[in-house]
């Protein structure tokens, strides 16, 4: 009886099954590896991106919005904090960013108990900058305060 060999398929013989194996292994390592690092450039690019719409909406916040008094960049005026206190939506209109959510909190940082919160907590992982500002309650009264803003993809 001839042994013909042409029409086998798979190894010749056991020592072929090691090398594979090892070449499989080292492919999904390789595979695992690349995976990790593309989620992970994915996932920063994200958070950057969060980092930029924070920094933005504070600087508007701070400089050009409802609650600025006058045309004076970073000063709140209390009374129009106090306006705006219940009238998120209208803020969501004037200042949202498409695809985040926001809120806002300012402090007064002389008197603790006076703190005005605009928008809802977030379910996911807000980025949170602070900016300094002051707080005008009367022509002879202003406090100092921070503006935080929290910022989270919706």
């Amino acid at each position: 009886m001839k042994n013909n060999t042409r029409g086998q398929i798979g190894p010749m013989s056991l020592e072929d099954i090691y090398p594979m194996a090892m070449a499989f292994i080292i492919v999904f390592v390789f595979l695992a590896y690349i995976f990790s690092t593309v989620s992970g450039n994915l996932q920063q690019k994200g958070s950057e991106s969060e980092y930029r719409a924070a920094i933005e909406l504070s600087e508007v916040l701070a400089s050009r919005s409802v609650f600025v008094y006058g045309k004076k960049p970073g000063l709140m005026d209390a009374g129009k904090l106090d306006e705006y206190s219940h009238l998120y939506e209208e803020l969501v209109v004037l200042y949202g960013l498409p695809g985040y959510g926001f809120s806002i909190e300012v402090r007064d940082l002389a008197d603790e108990s006076r703190t005005w919160v605009f928008g809802p907590e977030s379910l996911n992982d807000p980025v949170v900058l602070s900016t300094p500002v002051a707080v005008r309650y009367r022509v002879d009264l202003v406090h100092e305060g921070l503006l935080y803003v929290k910022v989270w993809r919706t």
